[in-house]
This record gives structure tokens, C-alpha cells and sequence, in this order.
């Protein structure tokens, strides 16, 4: 999910092959066990781009493919765009006083 040319390339080749893509499953993703001041922005960059951009990728690729073909599934794009943020602001939230 993080090379975003070969997403593209397995989505095209499901229509190739099928004609259509009824639905889409994003479930890809990785965790690093530590608090957020012990990841490196390495490390994020790579949790980032396999949670969030590749199933944004998918998602892009599955919507305009379909959308050309005239057989696009309905898909909710806002949903991974809130996901992430939320998940991230949780992952660092400090007991209250």
C-alpha cells in the first residue's frame, strides 16, 4: 500500500480482469508501540503513508476507474480523512489532572 503506482496498477488490473469492483476494503495498517515522542518521523512517515495514503490511493483509484466505466461503488472518503486524525490526537492524549 505504500508503493501508490502498484495500488494503482491492482486496482486497474481487478477491472481489467472482473469489469467491476463491487466494494473496497482498506485493511492495510501497522502500528509502532511507543508514546508520541519516541517516534521517529521516519517511522511516522511510514505508518502514515500505509494507513492513510494508500487507502486514500485506493480509494481515489477505485472512485475515478469506476466512475469511467460507469461502475463505481459507493465509497465514503471523509471517513478515512476523520479516521486518521482522530486516531492520532487520541494516541497522544494526556490523563487529566
Amino acid at each position: 500500500m505504500t508503493k501508490f503506482d502498484r495500488v494503482r496498477e491492482a486496482v486497474r488490473a481487478v477491472y481489467q480482469h472482473y469489469g467491476r469492483i463491487d466494494g473496497l476494503v482498506n485493511n492495510a495498517g501497522r502500528s509502532y508501540a511507543a508514546s508520541i515522542e519516541e517516534i521517529e518521523p521516519e517511522i511516522f512517515d511510514e505508518i502514515f503513508h500505509l494507513n492513510v495514503l494508500g487507502p486514500i490511493i485506493a480509494m481515489q483509484t477505485v472512485t475515478k476507474d469506476g466512475r469511467a466505466r460507469s461502475s463505481c461503488p459507493k465509497s465514503c472518503p471523509g471517513s478515512c480523512q476523520t479516521v486518521a486524525p482522530d486516531a492520532v490526537t487520541r494516541s497522544i492524549q494526556l490523563p487529566h489532572a
